[in-house]
């Protein structure tokens, strides 16, 4: 899904979603909408995620991953790259976050490094 279409063709899509049990949304950044939630997703993968802390919180915030429910999420990025480094820039300033995080890292090239419920490290 991405930011074409109507408020209807959006909708229609966020609710055939909801109804379709093991359904995989992919949602374009550009999408990124008020009033835009997906409470019924399970996870959420991150591809080439923003730098600021702040932000990744709000795009978590969409799948209702919240403090006291905090869901799985995939951080995808390129290793050796200024991705790499931005991505260990973000896990250093989730380190120091008062918001809890559930993640999985995957550079592609190693072994994905799931970390501790709230450690962003």
């Amino acid at each position: 899904m991405d930011g074409t279409g109507t408020g209807q063709t959006r909708y229609a899509k966020l609710a055939r979603f909801s109804r379709t049990p093991g359904a995989v949304l992919l949602i374009v950044r550009n999408t990124g909408r008020r009033g835009l939630d997906i409470p019924a997703a399970e996870y959420a993968i991150l591809y080439s995620p923003k730098t600021e802390e702040y932000v990744v919180w709000q795009e978590l915030s969409r799948i209702r991953s919240t403090v006291a429910a905090t869901k799985p999420t995939y951080i995808l990025y390129h290793a050796g790259t200024s991705e790499d480094t931005r991505c260990r820039n973000l896990q250093a300033a989730m380190a120091g976050s008062h918001h809890r995080y559930k993640f999985v890292w995957s550079d592609g090239k190693t072994r994905a490094r799931p970390e501790q419920d709230g450690d962003a490290r």
